[in-house]
Formats: C-alpha cells, sequence, structure tokens
C-alpha cells in the first residue's frame, strides 16, 4: 500500500468503516455517507479527478485547459442552511452559474468548495457534479450559461463564512 502517511491512515479508517459497518448491519450507502468525514484527516486539495476509461492522459490535459480558460465561473453566493448530518456541521448551499467562453461543448462538469477557517486554511471540501448531459439537460454549447445549485452536509462549525473558494475541477468534452 504505497502514498503519504495520511493517505495511508484515510485508507485504513476507510476500510474499518466499512468492516464496523457492516458488523452493525448498516447498509453500504449508509456507511458511504461517513467518508467524507475523513478527509479532515488531510488538508491536501484534492487529486485530479481520475481517467475515464477510453481517455488518453492527452484528452484529460485538454479538458483541464479547457476548464481553466473557458468556463468562467461567477455569481457564487453560499449560505448556511441550518445543522449538518453530524454533530459540529451545518448544512451549506453553493450557487453560481458557469459561462462556456470557449468553442467547445462541454458534457459534464464538476465543482469543489475548499471551505477555510478564519486563519483561511482549508478545513473542508465537497465536491460534485454540477452539470451532465441526459435526456433532460443538453449540452452546453459555446455561449451557452448554467446555473447551478450545491448543498454540503457536513461543513465544520469552524468555516468562517464568507472564507471559501470555488472552482471547476472536472470536465468532460464532446467528442
Amino acid at each position: 500500500m504505497g502514498g503519504s502517511s495520511v493517505e495511508v491512515r484515510v485508507r485504513m479508517l476507510v476500510l474499518l468503516v466499512f468492516v464496523l459497518g457492516a458488523l452493525l448491519g448498516l447498509e453500504a450507502g449508509r456507511v458511504a455517507s461517513w467518508l467524507p468525514l475523513l478527509h479532515l484527516l488531510s488538508s491536501e486539495k484534492p487529486a485530479a479527478p481520475p481517467v475515464a476509461v477510453g481517455e488518453s492522459p492527452a484528452q484529460v490535459q485538454e479538458e483541464k485547459e479547457y476548464a481553466r480558460q473557458s468556463l468562467a465561473l461567477d455569481q457564487t453566493e453560499v449560505v448556511e442552511l441550518g445543522n449538518g448530518d453530524f454533530p459540529g456541521t451545518r448544512v451549506v448551499k453553493v450557487t453560481g452559474r458557469v459561462k462556456n467562453t470557449g468553442t467547445k461543448t462541454v458534457r459534464s462538469m464538476r465543482a469543489c468548495v475548499w471551505f477555510k477557517d478564519e486563519s483561511g486554511k482549508d478545513i473542508w471540501e465537497h465536491e460534485a457534479p454540477i452539470f451532465v448531459v441526459s435526456d433532460d439537460w443538453a449540452p452546453l454549447r459555446p455561449g451557452y450559461l448554467w446555473h447551478f445549485v450545491m448543498v454540503s452536509k457536513a461543513t465544520p462549525l469552524e468555516w468562517q463564512k464568507g472564507k471559501q473558494e470555488v472552482d471547476i475541477t472536472g470536465v468532460t468534452l464532446q467528442r
């Protein structure tokens, strides 16, 4: 099992959480909902999203560059909604808008919110899909806008309101 000592500890804790959940007769989905809390062991930003089956490293790099250069994120707003799913947490809603300013069509996007404490240190992150092409949603073509909503149900009380960073962390372009 390679990786940093933090990664090894997190892997061991994930395994332990699933084993304990199984012993207690809990459903795997309920146990998996606890996993975001394990991230509190690490202050590192998330690694790049995994490469999808059939994607080349060149495609991944192209999509990363496209997100950085051609997906304009604005009108972000962060609002506390109440107590979170776990003691010492709160529910936070993040809304915003993405405009495709480039020349390519987007099939999916992920975004991440990094929540910071009063000193500006990252203390929690919430990453989720904010757009996926489906029967109801057409691709995000050049010039199109997309309004998104993300909800973090376990944001630590130590988060200093107004201190967060929101960014696009993954994109899939139409081929």
